[in-house]
């Protein structure tokens, strides 16, 4: 029997959560031509993709956050 903590249970679900971003960021912008700007339109519809793909599993994710991970992961892959 496997015991979890609640940190474990933290870390994991903090997990889960940014797997799903990199995966929408990815999708969405991975082969986005360069010289053409990201708007706050194109982040937008990025973070209500991840908010529908996590929203039985995690109901009560801010907005916020999942919008400052996604700015993130686009500053990753992007390079900027």
């Amino acid at each position: 029997m496997v015991i979890t903590t609640k940190m474990e249970s933290v870390m994991d679900n903090k997990y889960l959560i940014e797997v799903a971003v990199e995966d929408a960021v990815q999708f969405t912008f991975g082969d986005w031509p360069e010289g053409h700007g990201i708007g706050t339109s194109d982040v937008s519809a990025c973070v209500n993709d991840v908010l529908y793909a996590i929203r039985h599993r995690f109901p009560d994710v801010h907005s916020s956050y999942i919008w400052f991970l996604v700015n993130n992961e686009i500053g990753r892959i992007t390079g900027e």
